[in-house]
């Protein structure tokens, strides 16, 4: 996904992660040399950790393992990601994933708001783990991972303002099983809450009847039904925004009495 949009990519994998996975997968997929050992050195023979950190741009850890998350809250180095880690002096996107008790661990929770003072932590997803159990832990879409790697890029011209907007068509009820409404997609409303969102903003999306949402991008979205729920959801969050946008599609009509 990220070659295909451009970027460029370097695999650094850790020792146990290369018994799980070939790192010729990666080697192909980039078209870049996998790095795992942290005193193999280049032909240029630069300090392979120093460059590797001064060269990226966006430095991704995923996913983030209890083990790794608590040697970068400590300042411990003893492999190449981890030297890597203290050598890059900007902001990363680390992926926790792992089984929901060690992530609900109290240790693991004191480390993870740690790293949120310095860098930018995706929650992991819920759902059934490699080991069976059900909870949280379970490794966020790539879509997601894709999506935080884009909006890192993008200049926080909004960050601090509360962005409202109004998205989707309506319905109006004729009866139990009829209804009023248009083919209104959502899609220009979803958009611009996505771009709202990457720019830093803080976003709510007053939501009728659409064909997809970004909810799973951290994007807050409150569903309604009919033109007054709309309009209610509006008005009550109207106060609290800096930002309104209405792409919405409220529909024309209504029928004066509903057969039910």
């Amino acid at each position: 996904m990220l070659v295909k949009a451009g970027y460029e990519v370097n695999v650094v994998m850790t020792e146990n992660a290369t018994k799980l996975i070939n790192p010729l997968i990666f080697e192909t997929i980039s078209q870049n040399k996998v790095y795992s050992d942290v005193y193999e050195r280049d032909m240029d023979s630069q300090v392979k950790h120093i460059k590797l950190a001064k060269n990226a741009d966006c430095f991704v850890i995923a996913p983030l393992t209890a083990n790794t998350m608590a040697k970068i809250v400590h300042g411990i180095a003893d492999n190449l990601i981890t030297n890597i880690v203290l050598a890059h002096t900007k902001k990363m996107i680390l992926v926790p994933s792992m089984n929901v008790n060690m992530y609900e661990n109290p240790v693991t929770q004191k480390n993870i708001e740690a790293l949120k003072e310095r860098h930018i932590v995706l929650s992991p997803d819920y759902g059934r783990l490699a080991c069976g159990d059900y909870g949280k832990g379970k490794f966020p879409t790539t879509e997601r991972i894709f999506e935080e790697i884009e909006s890192y890029f993008v200049k926080k011209d909004l960050l601090g303002k509360k962005v409202l907007i109004g998205n989707g068509a309506t319905v109006e009820d004729i009866d139990p099983v009829r209804y009023i409404s248009n083919y209104s997609s959502g899609k220009m409303g979803n958009e611009l809450a996505l771009c709202a969102k990457r720019r830093g903003a803080d976003v709510k999306v007053v939501c009728g009847k659409v064909n997809s949402d970004y909810r799973k991008f951290g994007i807050e979205y409150i569903d309604v039904k009919t033109n007054e729920d709309m309009y209610n959801s509006l008005k009550e969050n109207f106060d609290e925004a800096d930002i309104l946008i209405m792409p919405a599609a409220p529909v024309d009509f209504k029928v004066k009495i509903k057969r039910f």
